[in-house]
């Protein structure tokens, strides 16, 4: 990933980082800090890479529009969501729908 090597202000430089999620999703992991904060390049993210959800942080894994978007690119990202989420009818549906095998990942 290429974003690795730029100066700090180009890792956080939102246009910059859309486009390099745009590319190559798991450039989202090189970002900086303060733009994995931002919805918009998170969402963007998981809907190309549903697992990379993983690196979310937890007030994105607990918000329903994120992991909606994961998981219908990747079911097995119900792994990743909250507990409160992994139990919520809807997006556990979608995972199924998208993973079979994502049912494992469901709260009782």
């Amino acid at each position: 990933h290429l974003l690795k090597f730029c100066s700090e202000p180009l890792r956080n430089d939102l246009e910059i980082a859309l486009k390099a999620v745009d590319n190559c999703a798991s450039a989202f992991w090189e970002v900086s800090k303060a733009l994995k904060l931002n919805k918009a390049l998170v969402l963007r993210a998981v809907q190309i890479q549903g697992a990379l959800l993983v690196s979310a942080t937890k007030d994105f894994r607990n918000d329903p529009e994120v992991v909606f978007a994961a998981v219908n690119n990747d079911g097995a990202a119900l792994e990743y969501a909250s507990q409160e989420l992994r139990s919520d009818k809807d997006i556990v549906l979608a995972a199924v729908e998208c993973d079979p095998r994502a049912l494992d990942f469901a709260s009782e």
